[in-house]
């Protein structure tokens, strides 16, 4: 009797284990069903995209917000995996060290470049339309493994664009004028051209006649040294210098 009750005491336990063991093996498979996310799928995906591409998911949202329809969705969907849209960023253009997209419905341009200063890893981000732009200028924090803002570089002021002006003509200028800065990936450099049509936006019909002038000189912000450097470049080197010929004889 007692050998019989052990048998049934044994099966007992070898069926409760084997329960137990079927129980762990559903709870596991269960686990393994779990599909990652979208963020986790797009971590994967950048990882083997190039270096811009990582270099441009680095950057802080703050940096890319709402004001030119920046949408991370729609320009992860377009950049890590090709696909466009009528009413969203359609349009991706990449090099080695620069990055483009276009948002057709809102006008906006959005352009990345990265570049070396010396033995500092930097990096240009323009986010334009055609009534204004917002330009970032960035230097990677090794330590804090992030983009941060360079907020002092040189720039030329609005009144530097022109030759000579009379202070009624600067004060139109400090007043209403404007500047855009271009991206130069071939060169590495961005170049500060003044905005005729804003001044003129900004100012109206009435009082742009009190102002006719156009600008003398652009400005191109040099990174081909350890620091950075402001070029002036005329834009009537021919004619100025035929004027000052005249004057001279």
């Amino acid at each position: 009797m007692k050998k019989l009750l052990l048998c049934i005491g044994i099966m007992s336990t070898l069926v409760a284990c084997n329960n137990s063991e079927k129980a762990e093996d559903d709870t596991t498979g269960n686990l393994l069903e779990v599909s990652p996310n979208q963020e986790e799928l797009d971590a994967i995906e950048i990882e083997s995209q190039p270096a811009i591409v990582k270099d441009f998911f680095a950057l802080d949202e703050d940096l890319l917000g709402e004001d030119f329809c920046y949408e991370y969705r729609g320009i992860s969907q377009l950049i890590l995996y090709g696909n466009d849209g009528d009413e969203t960023w359609s349009k991706f253009e990449i090099s080695d060290n620069y990055l483009t997209a276009y948002h057709e419905d809102c006008d906006v341009l959005l352009e990345f470049m990265t570049f070396h200063l010396g033995d500092k890893q930097m990096a240009f981000l323009s986010q334009m339309n055609r009534g204004q732009q917002q330009f970032n200028c960035l230097k990677w924090n090794e330590s804090k493994n992030k983009w941060t803002e360079i907020t002092v570089f040189p720039r030329p002021a609005l009144v530097d664009y022109f030759e000579i002006l009379t202070n009624e003509e600067a004060k139109l200028v400090k007043e209403y004028g404007a500047d855009f800065i271009y991206i130069n990936p071939e060169e590495e450099n961005a170049r500060f051209i003044y905005s005729e049509w804003n001044m003129g936006m900004n100012m109206g019909e009435k009082e742009l006649l009190e102002f006719s002038r156009e600008m003398d000189y652009e400005f191109e912000l040099n990174t081909s040294g350890s620091e950075f450097a402001l070029d002036r470049i005329a834009l009537k080197s021919d004619e100025l210098s035929a004027n000052n010929e005249a004057n001279n004889e």
